[in-house]
């Protein structure tokens, strides 16, 4: 089965009992389009184009009466050209050039109705360093709309962008464990100097989160390849303004580990009885995730997540002295206004600091969770982190 769904929405050109006209859209499961196809009397025609996520140009391909013709182009994620195919009456015919990922020449073949004629290979060249030009094609991410709000410049007719889209800082992102463990959500809103080639020159951060999230942030943009901001079609250098996400995987969930075993956060043997076992316990967390998780559509939680509940907690003296860390696990039943009406807590790290929890979100003002599209009463289990370094305010 394919890893996708595919919706199929048609703008007819002409209405027919039978025989399907216009174009079929497809999707990836984010919503965004995979594929623009065009049909006439059930058979593709004409140009049909399919993208990579990140919005660029993945493969374009033309038809006449169901039959491949003229130059038939597969891209690289960047935008650059990956092979350009010359095809005749669904056959090959004349040149075919093949490209690696660097924009440079890999392969050209010679056809003739499909008979391969000539081979020249060319070695890759480590140093070439494909023109700005040549992304213009494939790079189509300023079609879309949510893509290009991301990005702000001045002084710049096109601002400076990921080759790839943001998808390329992405993979370049590293969540800092710290921000993990305090369930840390949000952006971090940088401006970027980038110069003429799309190197970066220099990386400042506006509005911060905290925990390791700006340095995070600056290496991950620092460590990505630009295309140049332009003015008249020029490549030149310039500034550009954007932010880069912080979000926590909605399928993960808390996790401690021993060197030999992992054990769930809802065993018992979790619970503490002493200072150096709850000591002990922070020396064990691995990863920490998801801070709400519940049976409905969406659950119930505070406009700025776990860190709402932060801001009401009131830890017992000894657990601040001590420094002592872990997480406590409560189950909040929260009705359909976003009313915390009852708690109860499943896991604790001691000294009174379930209580302390359970206070503070009873103190917290909650979102409704949401079933069916409406609010709806829910029972969300809560894991509330408990470290002693607080983020910074953030903008979300």
């Amino acid at each position: 089965m394919r890893n996708r769904f595919l919706v199929i929405l048609f703008l007819l050109l002409s209405i027919s009992a039978t025989a399907q006209n216009g174009y079929l859209y497809t999707y990836y499961p984010s919503g965004k389009v995979d594929g623009v196809i065009f049909f006439a009397n059930d058979v593709l025609e004409g140009t049909s184009y399919w993208y990579y996520e990140n919005g660029n140009l993945k493969a374009e391909r033309t038809y006449d009466n169901g039959k491949l013709t003229g130059v038939a182009r597969e891209f690289y994620e960047t935008g650059l050209v990956k092979e350009e195919v010359s095809v005749k009456d669904g056959v090959r015919d004349g040149i075919t050039k093949f490209y690696y990922d660097n924009g440079g020449l890999k392969e050209v073949r010679t056809y003739e109705k499909g008979s391969l004629m000539k081979v020249v290979k060319v070695d890759y060249d480590s140093l070439y360093i494909a023109p700005v030009d040549a992304y213009k094609y494939g790079n189509t991410q300023n079609n879309i709309q949510k893509n290009h709000d991301l990005f702000i410049c001045e002084g710049a007719d096109v601002c400076p962008k990921p080759v790839g889209g943001m998808t390329d800082i992405m993979a370049n992102l590293k969540y800092p464990e710290h921000a993990k463990l305090y369930g840390l959500e949000g952006y971090v809103t940088l401006v970027a100097r980038v110069d003429s080639t799309g190197k970066v020159k220099e990386v400042n951060v506006l509005r911060g989160l905290g925990l390791g999230c700006d340095e995070a942030a600056i290496e991950a943009v620092k460590a990505t390849k630009f295309l140049p901001g332009q003015i008249n079609d020029k490549a030149v250098e310039s500034n550009v303004l954007f932010k880069i996400p912080f979000v926590l995987s909605s399928d993960l969930q808390y996790y401690y580990s021993s060197p030999s075993e992992e054990i769930s956060l809802n065993n018992d043997s979790l619970k503490t009885d002493s200072l150096s076992s709850a000591t002990k316990t922070v020396k064990k967390v691995h990863k920490v995730f998801k801070n709400f998780s519940c049976d409905i559509d969406q659950c119930a939680r505070p406009k700025e997540g776990i860190k709402s509940i932060l801001d009401n907690l009131d830890m017992p003296a000894i657990v601040k002295r001590e420094k002592i860390e872990g997480a406590v696990i409560v189950e909040a039943d929260v009705d359909e206004y976003g009313i915390v009406i009852d708690t109860k807590v499943i896991s604790d790290i001691g000294y009174g600091s379930g209580n302390a929890v359970e206070m503070a979100i009873l103190r917290t003002k909650f979102e409704p969770g949401i079933k069916d599209g409406k609010p709806s009463p829910c029972k969300v289990r809560i894991i509330v982190p408990i470290i002693h370094e607080k983020p910074k305010e953030n903008d979300n």
